[in-house]
């Protein structure tokens, strides 16, 4: 991703959450995290952590790509494309083998795994 696309990236996601009640510099500071976990994603899977709907002690853990290395999918040709929620980050989840979602608002880390050798 180049530099121009993550800031625009940063700024629909600090705008999406700014209308959702959230102060517009912690919402920048949060677009750039999920910015930078989308970019490892790209390149390596990476274990991310993320509160799920109605949980607020123990967050979720989940191992996500966006490489097609580790999978292998063809987009349909029928379907109309959807409009893309800023808010809702899609990745794929090696363990599940599907690809899943989670909200920005309730991400909390990401870790690049290391690399067997």
């Amino acid at each position: 991703m180049k530099s121009y696309q993550k800031r625009a990236r940063v700024m629909q996601i600090a705008n999406a959450l700014k209308k959702s009640g959230w102060n517009f510099g912690d919402a920048q500071r949060r677009g750039w995290k999920v910015v930078r976990c989308i970019c490892e994603m790209k390149k390596d899977e990476v274990v991310v952590r993320f509160f799920t709907e109605g949980e607020t002690e123990i967050p979720q853990q989940r191992t996500a790509t966006l490489s097609p290395a580790f999978f292998s999918y063809t987009a349909s040709t029928t379907a109309k494309p959807k409009k893309e929620n800023p808010l809702q980050v899609k990745y794929y989840d090696t363990f599940k083998n599907g690809f899943r979602s989670f909200n920005v608002a309730r991400f909390v880390s990401y870790k690049s795994q290391p690399l067997p050798f």
